[in-house]
């Protein structure tokens, strides 16, 4: 079925939307990964603020992703969610445990 050259446009303009998206999630989660971690070397509630936001926006947009392979959306959910365990036992630490930089 041919919907003609519109159609064609949109679906490549999409295609490279969920591409730019896709690699902006992994760098989002990328980032929030790697804030979490430094935010448990060292208590410091800013890393861990930023975390947060990383986790609460990728959360938020990786539903949009329609047209990315089934790995890499796999690949990018596990991320979500070793992003949100590590800000779910960060959350659960006490403070003095956590204050090993001080």
């Amino acid at each position: 079925m041919n919907h003609g050259p519109e159609f064609t446009k949109w679906t490549e303009l999409r295609a490279k939307t969920d591409r730019q998206l896709a690699a902006f999630l992994a760098k989002t989660l990328a980032r929030g990964l790697r804030l979490a971690v430094e935010g448990a070397e060292c208590d410091a509630p800013e890393l861990y603020a930023l975390a947060h936001q990383d986790y609460a926006q990728a959360r938020r947009l990786l539903p949009l992703l329609r047209d990315v392979a089934v790995a890499e959306r796999r690949c990018l959910e596990r991320e979500l969610a070793r992003l949100g365990s590590l800000l779910d036992e960060a959350a659960t630490l006490d403070a003095p445990v956590r204050a090993a930089c001080s």
